[in-house]
């Protein structure tokens, strides 16, 4: 089972095995409220998007963003249809594509480009930058790690594996 979290606070919890919901809501007075209806609402539009591939922006979901491929992604407003390509490059400059813009800056915030130190495993040698300075790091319960320090993955700026060596 997964989570899933509406816009106004209520979790649902997907699906069990006999396709009932649970989740945090309240009956009320009379029957199911209107919070868990519309979350409800927004839990089978969530699967939609998951199933068609869609992110769905959470500020404002008439935008939705369509991944092309690791470098561009198609943002469309469902409102009107209009429709921009924007890429990861010039995300940080599509302040002039207007209202789409910050819909495509939002998706590649929420997915950033994963890096090969990212997928390192248990027991691994790697060579790390961290704040200009490289460092031989075994990679342990999570975190790399030398004599003097440990680091996580995400404050890494540059790394590659030297044992084992790859073919």
């Amino acid at each position: 089972m997964s989570e899933f979290t509406a816009s106004n606070g209520v979790n649902v919890v997907s699906r069990d095995k006999g396709g009932y919901f649970t989740g945090t809501f309240d009956y009320g007075i009379n029957g199911i409220s209107a919070e868990w209806g519309q979350a409800l609402r927004e839990f089978f539009q969530h699967e939609r998007d998951e199933e068609l591939g869609r992110w769905r922006w959470p500020e404002s979901p008439d935008y939705v963003v369509y991944p092309r491929d690791d470098d561009t992604v198609l943002v469309h407003r469902e409102s009107d249809g209009l429709g921009y390509v924007f890429s990861r490059k010039m995300a940080p400059y599509a302040g002039f594509h207007g209202d789409l813009a910050p819909a495509g800056v939002a998706y590649f915030d929420a997915h950033p480009v994963r890096k090969p130190w990212h997928d390192a495993v248990e027991g691994e040698v790697w060579l790390i930058t961290y704040n200009g300075t490289e460092y031989p790091a075994i990679f342990q319960a999570d975190r790399f790690r030398d004599h003097g320090g440990s680091w996580d993955a995400e404050s890494i700026t540059a790394g590659r594996r030297i044992w084992p060596v790859s073919d």
